[in-house]
Parts: structure tokens; sequence; C-alpha cells
């Protein structure tokens, strides 16, 4: 699966991860995306959707996106960005 067809498996393999864990357990997923389409600015419907599910379990789920393997493809920059508010380069 790629790109827009990815999203609803990510989901619920977040979802399924946190039903088999248990309750008083935190959770980090580590998630390799696999793609280098779209902004990967937190404007995605994936990475909205992530982030309210994040915050639906404060302090319990923690995400990591993994920025890809390009080599020595300039593909990606790197910024902290503080919720609510964008980087641009």
């Amino acid at each position: 699966q790629v790109g827009g067809l990815l999203r609803a498996h990510v989901l619920d393999a977040l979802h399924y991860v946190l039903s088999l864990a248990r309750p008083d357990s935190r959770v980090l997923v580590n998630l390799s995306y696999g793609t280098y389409a779209g902004p990967h600015d937190g404007s995605s419907i994936l990475e909205q959707a992530i982030d309210r599910l994040v915050e639906r379990h404060a302090g319990r789920l923690q995400v990591v996106v993994a920025a890809g393997n390009p080599y020595d493809k300039a593909l990606h920059a790197r910024a902290v960005v503080e919720p609510g508010r964008h980087a641009c380069f």
C-alpha cells in the first residue's frame, strides 16, 4: 500500500496496538511511512489523525515518523516545530 491507501491501515494499526497494551503502559510507535510525497509538515490527513490520537491518549502514546533514507538526496530538512506552529524552508 502506498500514499493515501496507507492512511486507514496506519490508524487501524495504532488503535490495534493500543488495544493490546495494558491500560497503564506507555506506547511508542516507530512509523516508517515509506513515501516522499506530501508536505511532511503535520498538515496531511494522516498526520492530523495521528496528532488527535496522541492527544486523546495524552502521555500514553508517542509516534515517531521516520524521515526516510534517501542516501545523498537532500529531501528532508530538520526543525523543531511547536504545536500549532509551522516551519518553512
